[in-house]
């Protein structure tokens, strides 16, 4: 700041001319764009474990932290840039629809804890909290919005699960169906008591059974009605009873009943009374059925899945397998079976997984553990594995189940994320280098200005303010980079062509460095110098530039030989810029024009690996290509530029 302070306070000196001043006043301006967007850029890549993002008011995602790319399952940002919030609605479901959200925010400004359950890429839902706000220009009119993603699915699961537990231990405690009768031990069995709830379970009234004698038996379904009414009067042998049958409802329909009974004697032993009750199971049995139904549905389940499934004993013999475990380890199913899990874990992993077996038998059960396998022909690969253990109806740990998921891609991708990263930790840091060289000797004779400025003649004065301009020059490409960079990010990169004479442009783009170079340049062109073609001629000498500078950069001062040949051919101009440099390892050919990339050489560091992506893109936006060809280090390159007729 007080740099900037210190020219601001330059510039409103009567005494400086207005030539200095216009200089002056473009520092000052290059100064304040280049710590925005140095601020910007730390406050968008700084990695905080939240989702960040920010998108146009009509969906379309514009930037988001590698956390919330990773949170939604994307491979990268522009994965999940190509969803579309408007358009791809069914996949973001908040409590209350998009348009109530953007009405809330256009009024508001802000909204906050909105939540929501979004779909990942795998089709899997997670539940999030949103807070999001509008990002208003100087005319009040929004321009983006910026918000944050807090994944809060555990809790919401373990909401979801309590509400359930709740929920089915009210229907035990309000819905048991149970009915306590009494009768005589002998004859016919009459009825001497009958709960009032009978006419909610079955429809009748108490008086129904303790009138007639033999009402109970004739509402016993006719197919089991003899074997029932047998069993029951052994009773006085086994002064217990247990069936469960069907029996009529007053509507009309069959109920299944769960009768129990109990003979009651007296101190002699006589037989005095029977106390039983019926329990209407109907709901029981159905759910059983399901629940027959749902083992089936959990059985295709298993075998379907993507992911492994076993299930092994406490000590890791496998017990049961899915197709897709089998066929990821490459194994027959009869092989698997009775082998131990451990055997098929890599043996620098085996005492993670025993103490990781430990830690599932005390807690429960763990998720995403990460291990080695080995298939059956020696190869492995890396996989996530969630172990839960299964108990017996006593509570003690019986077997253990684990989802076993191959991660090789997963894996792929976050070394993509991480290399990635790398280079935009690169290029953030490169850039702060590139951008404190120029405005060091901006503050140098910035300071000298106005320490000594009344001692300096006109001489003087041209060749600082040539010097400072100079180094304007420089920050306002850097400028231009970077602001480029971020269109290109943002889709809103353009090219505006115009008809040019192609010779006379190329020229004109190569005086400089006929100038700077002398003999160590050789520029040709071979075709017809009245040639026009329609090109955006700053970004074409922007390209032109960028090679140039790298071949500059990578040979020897004191032996370098750049020369630049431009050939028509029948469906393209193409321009070909040959160096005796460091050369390229052919392994980046392609790579060195990826964003951020930038690869140091005997001769140069590392730059801010964005000159030759800028190019590409700018070739691209021309419907043209550039392509790096080299035969190795210190073998020299060559970059061709092909511009389409």
């Amino acid at each position: 700041m007080e740099n900037l302070s210190s020219l601001e306070s330059l510039f409103e000196r009567e005494d400086i001319p207005d030539d200095a001043k216009i200089i002056i006043k473009r520092s000052i301006a290059q100064q304040k764009a280049e710590r925005e967007i140095a601020q910007r850029y730390r406050t968008l890549y700084k990695e905080v474990p939240i989702g960040l993002y920010r998108t146009t008011a009509d969906g379309q995602i514009l930037e988001a932290n590698p956390y919330l790319v990773e949170m939604l399952g994307q491979k990268s940002l522009e994965d999940l840039k190509a969803l579309d919030l408007e358009k791809d609605s069914d996949r973001f479901h908040p409590s209350y629809p998009r348009s109530e959200f953007k009405q809330r925010i256009e009024k508001d400004g802000i909204v906050r804890g909105l939540e929501a359950s979004w779909q990942k890429k795998d089709g899997t839902f997670i539940y999030v909290r949103e807070n999001a706000k509008a990002i208003r220009d100087d005319s009040g009119r929004i321009m983006y919005y910026e918000g944050s993603a807090e994944d809060i699915t555990d809790k919401k699961t373990a909401e979801d699960e309590h509400i359930k537990i709740k929920a089915r231990l009210e229907y035990l405690l309000t819905s048991s169906p149970v009915v306590i009768y009494s009768c005589v031990p002998r004859g016919n069995y009459p009825t001497t008591f009958m709960s009032a709830n009978i006419k909610e379970i079955l429809g009748y009234k108490p008086s129904d059974f303790i009138d007639n004698p033999t009402f109970w038996e004739s509402k016993i379904h006719p197919e089991e009605r003899a074997l029932i009414v047998d069993n029951f009067k052994r009773i006085s042998d086994t002064s217990y009873y247990s069936e469960v049958y069907r029996t009529k409802h007053k509507n009309g329909t069959y109920h299944w009943m769960l009768e129990e009974a109990n003979l009651i004697r007296n101190e002699t032993g006589e037989p005095i009374e029977i106390i039983g009750s019926w329990t209407d199971i109907t709901e029981r049995r159905e759910a059983e059925e399901q629940l027959r139904q749902s083992e089936k549905r959990f059985r295709e389940l298993v075998e379907t899945s993507p992911d492994a499934i076993t299930l092994t004993d406490l000590e890791g013999k496998i017990i049961m397998i899915n197709n897709r475990g089998i066929n990821l380890l490459g194994y027959e199913k009869h092989e698997l079976i009775g082998m131990n899990g451990f055997e098929l874990i890599s043996p620098k992993d085996r005492e993670l997984a025993l103490e990781n077996l430990i830690k599932t038998l005390e807690l429960g059960r763990m998720r995403n553990l990460e291990y080695i396998i080995l298939r059956k022909d020696g190869s492995s690969f890396p996989v996530e594995m969630s172990s839960t253990v299964i108990y017996d109806d006593q509570g003690n740990p019986e077997n253990l189940m684990a989802t076993i998921r191959d991660i090789t891609e997963r894996k792929k991708a976050q070394e993509m994320r991480a290399e990635l990263e790398r280079s935009r930790d690169n290029f953030i840091w490169t850039t702060s280098h590139e951008l404190r060289t120029p405005i060091t000797v901006l503050a140098g004779y910035t300071d000298l200005l106005q320490k000594q400025f009344e001692t300096l003649d006109r001489d003087q004065l041209e060749r600082i303010l040539k010097v400072m301009a100079n180094n304007i020059d420089r920050l306002e490409r850097l400028s231009t980079n970077v602001t480029m960079v971020s269109k290109i990010d943002r889709g809103m990169f353009e090219v505006t062509k115009k008809e040019r004479n192609l010779f006379r442009f190329l020229k004109e783009a190569v005086e400089a460095y006929e100038h700077l170079l002398g003999e160590q340049f050789e520029f040709s062109a071979r075709f017809d110098q009245s040639f026009t073609i329609e090109i955006d001629k700053e970004r074409i000498q922007q390209v032109i530039d960028n090679i140039m500078n790298n071949a500059i950069k990578n040979t020897h001062p004191d032996h370098r030989k750049i020369e630049m040949t431009v050939i028509d051919r029948p469906s393209d101009i193409r321009i070909i810029i040959t160096d005796n440099g460091a050369g390229i390892d052919p392994s980046n050919l392609t790579r060195i024009f990826d964003q951020f990339v930038s690869i140091e050489t005997e001769y140069s560091a590392t730059g801010t690996g964005i000159g030759l992506f800028l190019s590409r893109e700018i070739m691209d936006a021309h419907g043209g290509t550039i392509t790096a060809h080299s035969e190795g280090l210190n073998c020299g390159s060559k970059f061709i530029i092909s511009l389409s007729k």
